[in-house]
């Protein structure tokens, strides 16, 4: 109860933490020189998500690269945070900058070993900037190329958004949002709105990017979801009814299903021991084209809720269709020959010498340059309804 001697147990658990995220960047460092995909071992040995490991090797990489930050990892002046705020401010650097920036390595491990992590971040931040040597129009137009929005569902199964905008287009989406809020809420508030006020505030602007993004348009047809019903006729009948995969790793109430249907573009497709027996559209492509038709996307997307590869939670809407037998070397765009990999994975496949093989059951091998072997059994295997 005596209040120093608690924080000093706050302070040995800060230096406990330090010397194991200096120990998980030393062994993923190791790792990474005897694998080729050390991320997905990583994930494997110690059973967490490949996302995690990926983090790993990210601080291993800055260590490397930085010997003075390794350093202060290892003595616990700094902790993993720290690596992080590093990397962050080195994305968009040339390799040029990224050089002198490391060159000030040693003097940045010493302000760090000072300073908490989100405050290392700024005087990365303010270090990268000087570096880049802008003007105001170059920064601008930077910020613009930096514009990213990414989506994924959370472990409550809500599905979360997220982006960073240019300055320019910031002002004008915050305009809009603030606008909508005004429209919708002048008079009333719906009834989910939270007590905090800052929540409801929250809320509110959620509410008004909804009405926003789902608003009818001229089109009619933007923004109707798409529906695959796989009928998987190798199982039992559910008395639930059919599989219904929506895109999204979430359940759906009955109730709402039947209210989104009639807005929705629905097709079905008949799976039987991972064979297709029925499915709209032509699935046989041959050399025709190389991007693979909506039809031949819905067939895929029945099969696998993510990418092919395994371990990686990528979506399958964020997914590129990869050619087993590459279209370059003679492949057909043809269901046979087709399964879904995320962008990273897709570079490691066609530059890194990861090589894909497919039963005809749709089992997956990949030989890894290290000699490394990850297999898959079918799809859907195991995969629970949407």
């Amino acid at each position: 109860r005596d209040r120093d001697t608690i924080l000093a147990a706050a302070q040995d658990i800060t230096r406990l933490r330090r010397w194991l995220d200096s120990r998980d960047t030393a062994v993923t460092s190791a790792l990474s020189a005897v694998s080729s995909y050390p991320e997905k071992s990583l994930a494997d040995a110690t059973r967490t998500p490949v996302r995690r490991a990926e983090r790993s090797k990210e601080r291993a990489e800055i260590a490397a690269a930085a010997p003075s930050f390794a350093d202060a990892l290892a003595d616990g002046r700094i902790d993993g945070e720290h690596l992080d705020a590093l990397h962050r401010g080195m994305r968009g650097l040339d390799p040029a900058q990224r050089h002198a920036l490391l060159d000030e390595a040693p003097r940045l491990a010493g302000i760090a070993a000072h300073v908490d992590a989100d405050a290392f971040a700024k005087t990365v931040k303010t270090v990268a900037d000087r570096l880049r040597a802008e003007t105001g129009l170059d920064r601008l137009e930077r910020q613009r190329r930096d514009t990213r929005l990414r989506s994924w569902i959370d472990r409550d199964g809500m599905w979360r958004l997220a982006g960073v905008f240019d300055p320019e287009t910031g002002v004008k989406l915050a305009a809009r949002l603030r606008a909508a809020k005004d429209d919708l809420f002048r008079n009333a508030q719906p009834a989910t709105c939270p007590d905090d006020p800052i929540e409801r505030d929250q809320h509110l602007n959620a509410h008004a990017l909804i009405a926003l993004l789902l608003t009818d348009t001229a089109a009619g047809t933007m923004g109707r979801p798409e529906v695959v019903a796989v009928f998987d006729a190798s199982n039992p009948p559910d008395p639930n009814g059919p599989a219904v995969d929506w895109g999204l790793p979430v359940e759906l109430p009955v109730e709402i299903l039947a209210k989104i249907a009639p807005t929705a573009d629905i097709h079905g497709i008949v799976l039987w021991n991972g064979l297709v027996l029925h499915a709209p559209g032509a699935l046989d492509l041959g050399r025709t084209t190389r991007i693979a038709n909506r039809a031949q996307r819905r067939v895929l997307r029945g099969w696998y809720a993510t990418c092919a590869v395994p371990g990686c939670a990528v979506r399958f809407d964020d997914c590129r269709v990869h050619h087993i037998d590459w279209w370059r070397h003679g492949g057909a765009t043809d269901l046979a020959n087709l399964v879904p990999v995320c962008t990273r994975h897709h570079v490691k496949i066609h530059h890194d010498g990861w090589i894909v093989t497919m039963d005809h059951d749709r089992a997956l091998r990949i030989t890894l340059p290290d000699g490394q072997i990850l297999t898959t059994g079918p799809p859907r295997c195991g995969r629970e309804a949407a």
